[in-house]
């Protein structure tokens, strides 16, 4: 099998990208040593029947997660052999340190990754989790990044461990289901604390309902400090409201669909 072009989608990060191939089923003495990928649709021009790749991610900017959202590794058929992909090598890469930066604290479209082509790809948490993936996180749509503090992908049927809920409303509760935490006339939490420094970061789809919302709080009976993402009193729009009576109001229509979120929290202020 000769393997050519090597295609893949990454925001907010720096990707390294090095691959080697062979014709055993466990890398050997007989194996090719890793070739370093130059940039996206550069070709590889390795031949073998099995290929690995490993990935490095970095970033110089605190205020953006890096993040792969898929990988791909074009070939043809050179010798009657099918391709047999092992898995894949996520090396551990260096945590980032705590925000500095002052960005507006404004949610973005969640993304989805141009289309990467190859005659293999991976994109989802199972491709992922083949591999070795000390020191990184799959997320629930098949992006990479850096291992977080706390990271979640809702994947049972019951909170995780270190979560906690209660009732705002007679009769509201929370599920977990189909990868996703649904809080309805209720409240869900980390049980752990967090400080200054730490950043969060999420994808909510808000509903036409007032009073959701999703952010920082003191404490679980919304004592301030609290800095949140929230449709306010309205069933139209989205706020992002702070404890001082900041309310901004979000231009856009950031209801019904899913969404990433960012708050960043400094000794001072949350951006």
């Amino acid at each position: 099998m000769d393997w050519s072009t090597v295609t893949w989608d990454a925001s907010g990060t720096s990707v390294s990208v090095s691959a080697r191939s062979g014709n055993t089923p466990a890398p050997d003495g007989s194996w090719s040593a890793f070739t370093p990928v130059t940039a996206s649709g550069a070709s590889l021009g390795l031949s073998g029947r099995y290929l690995q790749y490993q990935l490095a991610l970095s970033t110089a900017d605190t205020a953006a997660s890096p993040l792969l959202n898929a990988i791909g590794f074009a070939c043809s058929q050179s010798t009657g052999q099918l391709p047999t992909p092992t898995s894949t090598n996520l090396p551990t890469s260096t945590p980032l340190p705590p925000p500095t930066t002052t960005p507006s604290p404004t949610p973005t479209n969640t993304p989805v990754p141009p289309s990467v082509a190859g005659c293999f790809i991976d994109d989802t948490v199972a491709d992922f989790s083949l591999g070795t993936t000390a020191g990184t996180f799959v997320t629930n749509n098949g992006s990479v990044s850096l291992s977080p503090l706390l990271g979640e992908r809702f994947d049972g049927t019951a909170l995780p461990a270190g979560w906690i809920t209660d009732l705002w409303d007679v009769g509201g509760g929370t599920t977990v289901a189909s990868n996703a935490l649904n809080v309805n006339g209720a409240w869900a939490s980390t049980s752990n604390s967090y400080g200054a420094g730490t950043t969060l970061e999420f994808v909510a789809t808000f509903q036409p309902t007032p009073w959701q919302h999703v952010g920082w709080s003191k404490d679980n009976d919304f004592n301030s400090p609290w800095a949140i993402f929230s449709t306010f009193n309205t069933t139209t729009s989205l706020y992002a409201r702070t404890s001082d009576g900041t309310n901004t109001l979000i231009p856009g229509n950031w209801l019904g669909s899913p969404h990433r979120f960012r708050i960043q929290r400094t000794a001072a202020q949350a951006i």
